[in-house]
């Protein structure tokens, strides 16, 4: 059965091709037709929605690629496994952070779509029914040591900022700290990673624990935090307000 999309609306923003686009996606404007103009009504209340898109440069053939962003060293995977824009109905789905909607235009933080793209719909992001806690994912332990320091650190960044709106100073010594990690031990941030001890402010430690995907000890406050992880290695890497100031401006916080 074949069926037809009309789009919505279009992305703009200042990415020209896929190639300029980075992991964490670019500050964005949705334009939407003013003939659904009624159609956003109510929408401004919304933190976050859901963008699907129509990437129209993708090439509908194929059906296993690699994550070349990271790196092309990585293996193979079927295209409905990854997020691969080459793939055989080339939708996009995207979760972006609602900054206004004034008119037309929605006003998102980060949209991994290239000026131009054509949107098939607007969707509400819901707190309780998209977010999965409990899922489960394969091991990116490679992928995260294959990342270059502004990837990983947009990366982390990313997760901060859809866990907590307004970020403090706390959650970007997390951030740096947990980049640290990575960095000095080659594994991603995850609870096969072993048992978790932050030295520092509760507010460091419950980031970090978001990072990780579930809760840290604290040791107790300290003037400079510092991250242990012990399992079949012990790995202990520490923070200075200088390193979390540099974090945050490669994350682009």
């Amino acid at each position: 059965m074949n069926f037809t999309v009309t789009p919505v609306g279009v992305v703009r923003n200042d990415v020209k091709a896929r190639a300029e686009m980075g992991l964490g996606g670019a500050p964005s404007v949705i334009e939407i037709a003013p003939r659904y103009r009624k159609a956003l009504e109510k929408l401004g209340e919304q933190s976050h929605v859901w963008v699907l898109g129509c990437l129209h440069r993708a090439d509908r053939s194929v059906l296993q690629a690699r994550p070349r962003k990271v790196s092309a060293s990585l293996g193979l995977r079927g295209v409905f496994a990854m997020r691969s824009p080459d793939r055989p109905n080339p939708i996009a789905l995207s979760c972006v952070r609602l900054l206004k909607v004034k008119g037309c235009r929605l006003y998102v933080d980060a949209l991994d779509m290239i000026d131009g793209t054509p949107v098939a719909d607007i969707k509400p992001y819901s707190v309780g029914i998209d977010c999965v806690p409990a899922a489960h994912q394969p091991d990116y332990s490679r992928k995260y040591s294959l990342l270059n320091d502004a990837q990983l650190a947009v990366t982390l960044g990313r997760v901060l900022k859809n866990n907590f709106l307004h970020l403090r100073h706390a959650h970007k010594v997390a951030g740096a700290l947990v980049f640290k990690y990575v960095r000095a031990s080659g594994r991603a941030p995850s609870v096969q990673s072993g048992k978790l001890a932050v030295r520092g402010s509760l507010e460091i430690a419950q980031a970090v624990g978001v990072l990780f995907g579930f809760c840290c000890r604290v040791s107790r406050k300290a003037a400079i935090a510092s991250l242990t992880v012990s399992g079949k290695r012990k790995t202990t890497v520490s923070c200075s307000g200088k390193e979390a100031s540099a974090f945050a401006a490669l994350a682009k916080l």
